[in-house]
């Protein structure tokens, strides 16, 4: 099975191509600010048809995406980048050999992957980029479209492109950094390390009302933050560990890499492109409305899909 996944980012587009589940190929392509989005999407249309050149037809493409991108592929909002609202990225990738493509937010993605890959029954995975992303997995089942990075951790705090104050987003992610070396004027390890501590406190405060919520066991952090400070999972364990955090009766879950290390939501991607059609129409978008998804792992270690509604 040929397959491929786009991963498009606030800073970059990510493409994995995979024969059989092995990857073959990887590419990045940066999204400077103030570029032409389709000149972005052209070249990633030329590694398509390079990749269908080499290998064949692409049996699906999965296009996991920061932005909200409608039915018809279309994006419909992105705080991130405004001048991409729009754009119609689904129909851009409906080329010759591609016999399928299908979308879906990227922190569905990496969970979707981290669910795969891991077998608790339920798991948080964080995507730390140019924002915050992520999914929930509560008794098996992928909960639909979480937004964990506007998850309120400082009520009337740093303000977040969605318009209010005090998210999740605002203190760790990309801009959130960006934002704050600005604000003090000068980049040096102190001030990295100030930026670090305020992240760490609010990854901690947001997922400690996650396990107050789902008894979350695992908790899987990815993206490219992760590749610039690779401790914050520890420290966030750490943290959870420390009184005032979480109640007495409640276990800390384990914080850790996703097992998917930074390109949590690429290779989360292919996982999905390897997935059944059914199960693609669940989690993507042109699903059947009011579903569920159901992850069930089995003896040998492999999981699998079943669907049920609401």
């Amino acid at each position: 099975m040929h397959c491929a996944s786009i991963d498009l980012g606030g800073s970059k587009m990510a493409l994995h191509f995979s024969i059989a589940g092995r990857v073959v190929q990887r590419e990045r392509i940066e999204i400077p600010a103030g570029c032409v989005p389709q000149s972005i999407l052209e070249q990633a249309v030329v590694l398509l048809c390079q990749q269908i050149a080499l290998y064949g037809p692409i049996n699906c493409l999965v296009i996991a995406s920061a932005p909200t991108i409608n039915a018809d592929g279309t994006i419909i909002r992105w705080p991130n980048r405004p001048d991409w609202e729009g754009l119609a990225i689904g129909p851009a990738f409906r080329i010759e050999g591609v016999e399928r493509v299908i979308w879906c937010d990227d922190g569905t993605a990496a969970t979707f992957g981290d669910a795969t890959v891991m077998r608790a029954s339920n798991l948080v995975h964080f995507s730390l980029g140019t924002g915050v992303g992520g999914g929930v997995v509560y008794q098996g089942r992928m909960l639909p479209d979480r937004e964990l990075g506007h998850l309120l951790v400082w009520p009337g705090g740093a303000p977040c492109s969605c318009g209010r104050a005090g998210c999740l987003q605002a203190y760790a992610s990309f801009r959130s950094l960006d934002k704050f070396v600005a604000s003090m004027g000068f980049s040096d390890e102190a001030t990295l390390n100030h930026w670090r501590l305020r992240a760490v406190q609010a990854l901690a405060l947001a997922t400690a009302n996650l396990v107050e919520l789902f008894r979350v066991e695992v908790i899987c952090l990815g993206g490219g933050m992760l590749g610039r400070f690779p401790e914050i999972p520890h420290q966030v364990g750490m943290l959870l560990r420390e009184p005032g955090y979480l109640k007495p009766s409640l276990n800390p879950p384990l914080v850790m890499h996703s097992p998917q290390g930074t390109e949590a939501s690429v290779l989360g991607g292919l996982y999905l492109a390897q997935a059944s059609h059914e199960v693609q129409n669940e989690i993507c978008e042109g699903g059947i409305d009011n579903s569920r998804v159901s992850i069930r792992h089995v003896s040998n270690g492999m999981s699998f899909i079943s669907m049920s509604s609401r």
